[in-house]
């Protein structure tokens, strides 16, 4: 192996990466951002909810202490999905960690401008759905959302074989797309089918079959003009007016008719 190949070999996969490789954490970070971004809305129909106890009831609070989280986790989530670019991915990786994060200190960091108990609101019910309350909303789909976040950082920063081998297929399909291409557009003699020229001979014969039936029938319309040529000259031939006469086969018909004339 030669020093270039090995750099090659070493490069190759830097930046393409096979997007299966964050497929399965972006699928799951998708489902904590709709559940961080939604369970504030809908909680209330089941009495989980912070206060307000109000389905759909949009407030300033819950947008930046969940709908903004959940949203950061969704697209960080389908960015690990669909990105087959490590910088891309690597991105997502860290919008959904910071998302994470911020779902479980934002309502305690809340407390330095809001000056109460929470920017959040206050937990519904007794105390052990309160407990719940705090760990679906922002604790435990917090401390998910960063796992998830990381644990896909730490996948995408390795270079591993599978990448350098998925980077090398991926150039030799280019490569061999880039020299099919000319190929592809030289253009391509055409061909006369067989039948065609079957065809062609075929109104040949039958061209030079009528030529030569014409020519045998005019040499057979030679042949009976000479036929009726030989028997007129053998009607001009005097065949004797009185048979008796000796020599009269002899004598033609037009001195033996000036001859009975005179």
């Amino acid at each position: 192996m030669t020093a270039a190949s090995h750099t090659a070999d070493l490069t190759a996969g830097r930046w393409r990466i096979p997007r299966s490789r964050g497929a399965m954490g972006g699928f799951l970070l998708m489902l904590c951002g709709i559940w961080a971004a939604l369970i504030p809305f809908v909680g209330p129909y089941f009495n989980f909810a912070y206060t307000p106890n109000v389905t759909w009831h949009w407030t300033w609070a819950r947008f930046w202490m969940d709908v903004l989280p959940g949203i950061g986790a969704f697209v960080g989530g389908f960015l690990l999905l669909t990105s087959g670019n490590r910088a891309t991915a690597m991105f997502g990786g860290w919008l959904a960690s910071i998302a994470g994060m911020w779902l479980i200190v934002g309502n305690s960091v809340s407390m330095l401008w809001h000056h109460g108990p929470g920017y959040a609101g206050l937990p519904f019910g007794g105390n052990d759905r309160q407990a719940w309350e705090q760990l679906a909303f922002f604790y435990a789909i917090g401390a998910l959302t960063l796992f998830l976040g990381t644990m896909s950082l730490g996948r995408l920063s390795v270079h591993s074989v599978r990448d350098v081998r998925h980077a090398e297929r991926r150039m030799a399909a280019e490569a061999a797309a880039v020299e099919a291409a000319p190929v592809a557009a030289a253009p391509v003699a055409t061909e006369v089918p067989a039948h065609e020229h079957v065809g062609h001979e075929h109104v040949g014969r039958e061209h030079v079959g009528a030529g030569g039936m014409n020519a045998g029938m005019a040499g057979t319309d030679a042949g009976m003009a000479g036929s009726r040529g030989r028997a007129m000259d053998d009607t001009r031939v005097d065949r004797p007016v009185y048979p008796d006469e000796p020599g009269a086969s002899q004598v033609p018909v037009e001195e033996r008719m000036r001859t009975e004339q005179r």
